[in-house]
């Protein structure tokens, strides 16, 4: 077992995303679901003692990433997204210890 360099963003969702999903599909996603932890991502970014700067950073690939995960027509996403709109959006969780408990290399696939 290793740590790797880099912190682990948790992304999940919070009422203003589940609100415009449901608002494109009335079957859209609720924050009453019963397994929320479903529509959570993780992404990693580079290990830092502030976080937020590179957060801020990438919010924007994020955003798109979430909204793409459930509704592929981008002219129907919000189109001035913010910093600010994404921490309302999302709730977001900083690990900073990650471990691979694997034996074999970590290997990127491209989405």
């Amino acid at each position: 077992m290793f740590a790797i360099n880099r912190l682990a963003v948790v992304v999940e969702p919070k009422e203003p995303y589940y609100s415009w999903a449901r608002q494109l599909d009335e079957d859209g996603p609720s924050i009453d679901d019963k397994a929320p932890e479903d529509r959570c991502s993780v992404y990693l970014i580079e290990w830092a003692e502030a976080a937020e700067p590179i957060l801020r950073r990438h919010f924007g690939r994020i955003f798109e990433e979430k909204l793409n995960a459930w509704h592929r027509v981008d002219d129907d996403w919000p189109q001035k997204r913010t910093y600010k709109m994404f921490r309302q959006w999302f709730r977001i969780r900083l690990v900073s210890l990650v471990l691979d408990l694997e034996d074999f290399p970590i290997v990127p696939h491209e989405f």
